[in-house]
């Protein structure tokens, strides 16, 4: 009976132990269950952190690159060619979209370094499952700030493609004027002065000009403040004063100047004045002769070294205007030097 009954509660104590066991069992399940949940919440919470940091870095990689950068850097290109066909003479806005698109250029670089460098931390598995939500948060920040400054890049590229391309646009259009127009030596600014009026210097005109000053040299362009008088018939309509005109010299050495006391000699450096400027323009009987005919003539009567001055003898005589006039009496050219004895006035008798 004894023995009976210790089988019975022995039994009843293994019976308690399985039962217990089988409930730790099913706790300890329990528990790592939640835990299991647990990890997988943060891993789904950390992974969106990370996703969501991944899509900013690339947002902002992509608003730079090629897009961003490339227009940056060739309107930075293209401005500083305008620079340096301007010169002295570039507008200073153009100087202040060339700086802003320098230093644009600059940030770019930097700001896409960064971004690829924390793409690839984000990318590479080995890394990105030791980034804490502190360093996603850095790698955020930095996005979102590097995608706040490329906004306003874009806007100074912008701004400055707007006043720099059609710039070009003009410049290149009137290189190919200059182009067309070698031998009068036009510059951006001479393009642009106020005074190179279109009333005058249309493309008739200036087709003109160019073929009349074939073998001239032109040293620069001057301003004239007034019309010459004795061509006021040709004036172009609407023209406004001062203009612009070629400055031509002719240097001859050795001129005889008589002031009434004797031949005296001078080097003289002669520019060709507004009337013979004008008379290569507008036609006017026995004036606008082309540069190279009378350069000849020129020389014909002041240069001694000439052999058709050494033939006619003309002389260079003080008239009472308080011009010069050089003539020969039976040499059929007369020329009008101005009393300060560095222009030509006027020549006629040149047929």
């Amino acid at each position: 009976m004894d023995f009976a009954r210790q089988a019975r509660q022995t039994a009843i104590s293994q019976e308690r132990s399985q039962i217990g066991a089988r409930q730790n069992q099913l706790m300890d399940f329990a528990i790592q269950a939640r835990q299991m949940a647990i990890l997988q919440e943060r891993s789904r919470i950390g992974g969106s952190r990370t996703q969501t940091a991944t899509v900013q870095v690339q947002a902002v990689i992509h608003a730079i690159q090629p897009g961003l950068l490339n227009s940056v850097t060739q309107d930075l290109r293209d401005g500083t060619k305008l620079q340096g066909f301007l010169a002295g003479n570039a507008p200073p806005l153009l100087g202040n979209h060339v700086t802003a698109l320098t230093n644009g250029q600059q940030r770019l670089n930097v700001l896409l370094a960064r971004a690829n460098a924390d793409l690839v931390q984000l990318n590479d598995p080995n890394i990105a499952v030791t980034l804490n939500a502190g360093a996603l948060h850095q790698i955020r920040t930095r996005a979102d700030a590097a995608t706040s400054e490329v906004e306003g890049i874009t806007a100074n590229q912008q701004a400055a493609n707007a006043y720099i391309q059609p710039l070009l646009v003009q410049h290149n259009a009137q290189m190919v004027n200059a182009a067309t127009y070698p031998n009068l030596r036009l510059t951006h600014p001479i393009l642009n002065d106020p005074c190179f009026h279109a009333a005058l210097y249309t493309p008739g005109n200036l087709t003109a000009l160019n073929n009349k000053m074939a073998g001239a040299t032109v040293t620069g362009w001057q301003q004239i403040a007034g019309w010459p008088n004795t061509r006021a018939g040709v004036r172009p309509v609407g023209m406004a004063l001062p203009v612009l005109i070629p400055l031509i010299q002719v240097a001859i050495n050795n001129v005889p100047i008589d002031n009434g006391l004797g031949p005296n000699a001078q080097n003289l450096n002669l520019e060709l004045g507004p009337e013979i400027i004008v008379d290569w323009m507008f036609p006017n009987p026995g004036h606008g002769k082309p540069y190279r005919e009378l350069y000849d003539k020129i020389r014909s009567v002041t240069d001694p070294t000439d052999r058709i001055f050494q033939m006619f003898r003309p002389t260079v005589r003080l008239q009472g205007n308080g011009n010069y006039l050089a003539s020969a009496g039976n040499y059929n050219f007369n020329l009008i030097i101005n009393g300060a004895r560095n222009m030509v006035i006027t020549y006629y008798g040149l047929t």
